[in-house]
């Protein structure tokens, strides 16, 4: 399961989010969504699509994750998400409806990520980037593409941790280069 840039707008519960506040501070924005994700799907063909986990999936990795046992050492002190992040509650399901799918081949998700945005910055100029969740090694690698033009990276709860595997998804490999799977300077 994933995002699009729409969980920028807005939270759940309709408190403003990210965007809001940035345009409220005088700043420009740039509200995007990731190649073969969004608001505009498309699959170019290469690696394959993962699907949205069920509610109940969804609510233990990330909303409920306090009530859900021990999926990493800190997880019970995860109790920041409003309502009971359940089936049900509002603020929930407007989580839960709001998933896509997503390339699961990291790979040539950073890639194409890396190229889409390295094109954005390079019509716009001079910025900072915000990167999110799995996009976090995104924001890394535009900004060792664009060096001159990336001003400062904001990371809001990226992936991670680097060298060791990623929970809550403990299958899953750590990055081959600390922040991203690709090589950055």
């Amino acid at each position: 399961m994933a995002q699009t840039g729409t969980n920028f707008l807005d939270a759940p519960d309709g408190r403003p989010g990210w965007a809001s506040y940035f345009i409220s501070k005088g700043h420009t924005i740039y509200l995007s969504d990731q190649p073969e994700r969004g608001r505009s799907f498309w699959f170019s063909g290469q690696g394959s699509m993962g699907y949205i986990g069920s509610p109940n999936s969804v609510s233990d990795i990330f909303t409920d994750v306090a009530n859900n046992g021990n999926q990493w050492p800190q997880a019970k002190l995860h109790t920041q998400w409003p309502g009971t992040g359940r089936i049900g509650d509002s603020t929930f399901d407007a989580f839960y409806r709001s998933q896509v799918q997503f390339q699961t081949d990291n790979l040539i998700s950073e890639e194409q990520n890396a190229q889409a945005y390295s094109a954005l910055v390079d019509l716009v100029g001079d910025c900072y980037i915000t990167s999110h969740s799995q996009a976090g090694a995104y924001g890394w690698r535009v900004g060792d593409m664009r060096p001159d033009l990336v001003k400062g990276i904001v990371q809001l709860e990226p992936s991670g941790p680097p060298f060791t595997f990623r929970p809550p998804f403990g299958n899953d490999p750590a990055f081959a280069f600390g922040l991203t799977d690709l090589e950055i300077g």
